[in-house]
């Protein structure tokens, strides 16, 4: 098992997603809110996906909940494995996110070379 991320999915839903090399582990996450006791569970899917030379994992997705706001769950994901934990927001707060990634790192390198485009005569004085 590879990669687990875990995402809000809605008011009281997480997500979580992970990426295995094998298309027969279960895509389904036992949780509670007591480590080692797994009182519910969620199932959902997987997919692969390839591109020219390139073949991907399994990538599972599972939605959890409805769940209890501000509350530490603790999970595995297909079936056993490591156990892992989450803590939801608490809904009562607005929450509001920002986000940065490679999208802001393109938009540096972007305004770096039109600024080097604009002064290339400089480099050949």
């Amino acid at each position: 098992m590879l990669q687990v991320h875990v995402t809000l999915a809605g008011p009281n839903q997480i997500k979580v997603s992970w990426i295995t090399s094998s298309p027969s582990t279960q895509s389904r996450v036992d949780y509670g809110t007591t480590p080692g006791v797994y009182d519910r569970f969620g199932v959902g899917n997987a997919d692969s996906y390839s591109f020219l030379l390139y073949k991907s994992g399994y990538v599972h997705n599972v939605v959890l909940g409805p769940l209890e706001a501000n509350t530490v769950y603790f999970y595995r994901c297909g079936g056993n494995g490591t156990e892992y934990s989450f803590k939801t927001p608490p809904y009562e707060t607005p929450i509001t996110f920002a986000i940065a990634g490679e999208f802001i790192v393109r938009i540096i390198h972007a305004l770096m070379l039109n600024l080097i485009v604009r002064n290339l005569h400089w480099f050949f004085v």
